[in-house]
């Protein structure tokens, strides 16, 4: 026996309430209730002051939407907490390849990027023709042709990164990296001095 959730997660029916019932019902039954994935199962049962009033086989369910192996002998905890372990390894996964998709697309941009500025060299040396300054205008070009080159180098470095962090595993490390950096760059962590000063 399953558990199907209403949209808001906040109630549910067995799977009983489907056998049956008639298409109609099972229709008007489909449109406020459904077979929840593994962090909607584990979300409402730990919501849940008392686990005594759902199905027992409500852990088995969970069991399977999270993968992990079901062992009935197991604490309702135990299995809770493996089960979360799960969720939160496949959420990080998630996050990298979602990172990773950004920054392919960013980078694919720097390029097209590249390109319209080598056409802005072109319309440089028409303007050099006009009698323009030439050290301000070659100062101007090389710095925003760095800040492009520069970008790209950045998303690729990006990119390998998350390649890595795929293909190795290793994503809950990776996001405590990222989020140690970010703390790291903090004004008050880079500036601590400067930050007191400014809060007196």
């Amino acid at each position: 026996m399953m558990i199907y959730l209403n949209n808001d997660g906040t109630d549910y029916i067995t799977s009983d309430n489907f056998v049956n019932c008639g298409k109609e019902q099972r229709d008007e039954l489909s449109k406020v209730y459904h077979l929840p994935d593994g962090r909607e199962l584990f979300n409402f049962l730990d919501n849940l002051d008392s686990w005594a009033d759902i199905p027992a086989d409500v852990f088995k369910q969970l069991s399977e939407a999270c993968g992990v192996e079901y062992d009935d002998q197991e604490e309702a905890d135990d299995l809770m907490e493996r089960c979360e372990e799960a969720l939160s390894k496949e959420e990080a996964a998630e996050e990298v390849k979602r990172e990773l998709e950004r920054r392919l697309a960013s980078r694919e941009k720097i390029k097209e990027e590249i390109k319209i500025n080598q056409y802005d060299l072109e319309k440089l040396f028409r303007r050099l023709r006009d009698g323009e300054d030439v050290v301000n205008l070659i100062q101007s070009f090389v710095s925003q042709k760095e800040g492009l080159y520069n970008s790209l180098c950045n998303e690729t470095y990006e990119i390998a990164t998350l390649n890595a962090v795929q293909v190795l595993g290793v994503e809950e490390e990776y996001k405590k990296a990222v989020e140690e950096t970010e703390d790291w760059m903090k004004m008050e962590n880079c500036f601590p001095n400067l930050y007191q000063d400014n809060k007196g």
